[in-house]
């Protein structure tokens, strides 16, 4: 759990730097320019034959589903959205993700299902919604697309490490960022890149650390974590950054929020994590076998 525990701080920090730095600027250009300084870090570490042309194919659709249609939806969703509403609206991945690993698996999993609604349900504690006003719906669903993104990425990803668990992770990597352009590039042209021209310093200091470490480490890593836990815990720690991004918001952005609310809502977020994992100790106990470096699920 130290990958995604790692990645979640490094996360922690993007909501009020893509509101506070980079306001102003299409989604699709950040985008580009994010994936592309991910792809330039993982192209020199590429071993292309080390996998089948089918398989290059395969994670390329996973880069372009989880990490390019992903950005494109969740950028273009601080249009409509504060920072802390869509960290907010960010809570019911979980859910996509055990929908995914079952539809993945062609079978149901109940109590990955029951600790992925604590994750929602810690998350929501911590961020209540206010009343509603023009643009949230469509902000909401933006955001929405974004989750399903993202989710069926991280279970595709560990499907097919499943079939191949010999492979070295930043050795195949570089496909799925080379997947990731896919879609940013075309929306990049046919919106002509406003903005990302008149980009000052700041922002394109802004830009480098969420392309070459928000992305380009915090993608990989978060997908290598995802293949060392099982569906349940994974769901949870989609949702525990949501505590970890209000914490920096407050220390480091300024902005306010309720500190009990803030504690009652992580003790529900580890309590389900706790909880996951002894319903998966328990399972590993009774079959007598050391648990996979990649969960069953």
């Amino acid at each position: 759990m130290f990958y995604l525990a790692l990645v979640s701080l490094l996360w922690a920090f993007s909501f009020g730097l893509i509101k506070e730095g980079l306001a102003g600027l299409d989604a699709a250009p950040i985008a580009a320019a994010r994936l592309a300084l991910a792809c330039l870090c993982f192209l020199p570490l590429l071993r292309p034959r080390l996998v089948s042309a089918r398989e290059r194919w395969n994670l390329a659709a996973i880069g372009m589903v989880q990490h390019g249609m992903m950005y494109l939806f969740y950028l273009h969703s601080y249009r409509f959205l504060g920072a802390h509403e869509v960290a907010a609206f960010t809570i019911f991945t979980p859910l996509f993700v055990v929908w995914s690993n079952d539809l993945a698996r062609r079978r149901a999993h109940g109590r990955f299902l029951v600790t992925a609604a604590m994750a929602v349900a810690g998350a929501a504690v911590i961020l209540a919604q206010r009343a509603p006003r023009p643009g949230l719906l469509r902000g909401f669903a933006l955001v929405q697309l974004s989750n399903v993104c993202f989710a069926a990425g991280q279970i595709a990803y560990r499907e097919f490490r499943r079939g191949r668990p010999e492979l070295p992770d930043h050795s195949i990597f570089g496909w799925l960022y080379l997947g990731s352009l896919l879609p940013v590039v075309p929306a990049l042209a046919a919106g002509g890149g406003r903005g990302l021209a008149e980009a000052g310093p700041r922002q394109w200091l802004i830009l480098g650390y969420l392309g070459a470490i928000a992305s380009g480490a915090g993608f990989f890593l978060w997908n290598k974590g995802a293949t060392r836990v099982n569906p349940g815990a994974l769901a949870v720690w989609n949702d525990l950054k949501i505590p970890l991004a209000v914490i920096v918001s407050i220390v480091v952005f300024g902005e306010r929020a309720e500190p009990g609310r803030l504690a009652l809502g992580l003790a529900i977020l580890m309590a389900a994590l706790v909880i996951n994992e002894r319903w998966a100790a328990g399972r590993d106990g009774r079959s007598g076998a050391a648990r996979p470096r990649l969960q069953s699920g």
